[in-house]
């Protein structure tokens, strides 16, 4: 996958993560971690990737999506009703 077509990947993802939204418990929690080796340019794009995908999490319909880990190019994000 390459930056430029990235952006269509998870755009796509959108009614899976409504469909996981609606099989958690009033309580539940969807945990999401991304690792990709690349280079320096690749990891810029991969941060603008988390954000992306918090934003489609919360599209979603998720009440409250939190970056927990962050490094390099591995990004876990946590999403709850």
């Amino acid at each position: 996958m390459t930056p430029e077509n990235i952006k269509d990947f998870f755009d796509a993802r959108i009614e899976g993560y409504k469909k996981t939204n609606g099989a958690l418990k009033p309580v539940g929690v969807y945990v999401e971690g991304d690792y990709t080796v690349w280079d320096d340019e690749v990891e810029a794009a991969m941060r603008k990737t988390a954000a992306h995908t918090t934003a489609l999490l919360y599209e979603a319909g998720f009440a409250e999506v939190t970056e927990i880990f962050f490094e390099g190019v591995a990004t876990v994000l946590l999403a709850g009703r």
